[in-house]
């Protein structure tokens, strides 16, 4: 399908009425009579039609670009979202393109920005994208996020932010696509009595001097194969 999607240009002139919803010859829809007085969608041409809409602030603040309504109707799939914001008439609406951000902390961190991810890809609800409507209904911040034999062999697992790394985990180097490595650590259980005092966790039992032992108390996850496990460990507790 050639890409219907109307670039934007600063040489607009007005078209289009709110109360006629005409349009001038140059950026009328290509409608073309046949036979039997019903009209079919004949070629679009883009060549005119990029100076049928001129961008607004408020569109553009978006990451979007005004384009003419009747070829947005036409083909819907060419914008992700049309948000109501006024561009500079009623023929023309606010389309976004979440594959045209090239500038967002999405796209900075190594992700890409779509409507939906894809299989396999993770979204980073952190690093958004320009035009995210608050996490609601806008585009997704996505990323491949790939293990490497770092992770795999320190049996972590991959997350697309540093924040959403599991309890039991810290995050560190080893995935691709932006994303980080969650490897596994001791760590305190809360509600313990390891939580409470002046204390440490260990691998061993083995304590410095001036504390002691008690198994149970910190806990990591490891992951092999995608599935979760909880170990656990000793807390080091002052005496």
């Amino acid at each position: 399908m050639a890409n219907i999607i109307v670039l934007l240009s600063l040489l607009g002139v007005a078209v289009g009425n709110i109360l006629t919803h005409k349009y001038p010859v140059e950026c009328a829809p290509p409608f073309n009579k046949t036979d039997d007085a019903t009209t079919t969608v004949g070629y679009v041409t883009l060549s005119p039609l990029e100076r049928c809409c001129t961008c607004t602030h408020e569109c553009k603040e978006l990451g979007g670009f005004c384009a003419l309504r009747w070829a947005m109707d036409i083909y819907p799939h060419c914008c992700d979202f049309t948000p109501a914001i006024p561009c500079k008439d009623y023929s023309c609406t606010c389309c976004i393109k979440c594959a045209d951000d090239k500038c967002s902390p999405c796209v900075e961190t190594g992700g890409e920005c779509r409507k939906e991810c894809r299989v396999r890809e993770q979204e980073d609800t952190v690093n958004k994208c320009e035009y995210h409507n608050g996490g609601e209904d806008g585009c997704k911040c996505c990323k491949n996020c790939e293990a490497t034999d770092e992770c795999t062999g320190a049996e972590g697992i991959c997350r697309p932010n540093a924040d959403d790394c599991p309890f039991g985990t810290y995050a560190s180097t080893g995935c691709c696509g932006g994303c980080y490595c969650c490897k596994p650590a001791l760590q305190v259980i809360p509600d313990t009595n390891c939580a409470l005092k002046d204390s440490y966790c260990s691998e061993t039992p083995e304590c410095e001097n001036g504390y002691y032992s008690c198994f149970g108390e910190c806990s990591k996850t490891i992951y092999n194969s995608g599935l979760s496990k909880t170990v656990f460990g000793y807390c080091c507790i002052r005496k």
